[in-house]
């Protein structure tokens, strides 16, 4: 029997589960993320995040539902995502683009506890969210 690695955090009131593909070796399948994220049975997540991917110089995420499929982008699980960049070493500024299917998002970083981001280059301040890694 194989054994992942996930990392569990919390953001926007939703739990998200990372899966890094750097440091795992499996292919994802729904039925398997579906049970990953249940309640009762797994570890009770709203999604799960597949990443980081380096592509051509760009950071790339892949988001899934509870039930397995790739969803649309989470605002939560983007600041989840980028939190654990910081707290993995992936990134070391404040600032940076994260990529995911719809394109690219561009990060800030206040301190090490709140991720803000602008999307699709709007100048305004979209959101801040705290993300807790419920393990460290």
């Amino acid at each position: 029997m194989e054994t992942i690695t996930l990392k569990k955090y919390r953001g926007r009131g939703n739990n998200y589960l990372i899966l890094d593909p750097n440091k795992n070796e499996v292919f994802l399948q729904e039925r398997n993320i579906e049970m990953l994220c249940k309640r009762n049975f797994g570890a009770n997540a709203s999604g799960l995040l597949y990443g980081p991917i380096m592509e051509n110089d760009k950071i790339i995420v892949r988001m899934y539902d509870k039930d397995g499929r790739e969803a649309e982008q989470y605002e939560g699980g983007i600041c989840v995502f980028a939190k654990y960049l910081l707290d993995d070493g992936y990134i070391q500024k404040d600032e940076f683009v994260l990529a995911d299917e719809k394109g690219g998002v561009e990060m800030h970083f206040f301190n090490k506890e709140m991720a803000h981001f602008l999307t699709g280059g709007v100048k305004e301040e979209e959101s801040y969210t705290v993300a807790e890694n419920f393990f460290s």
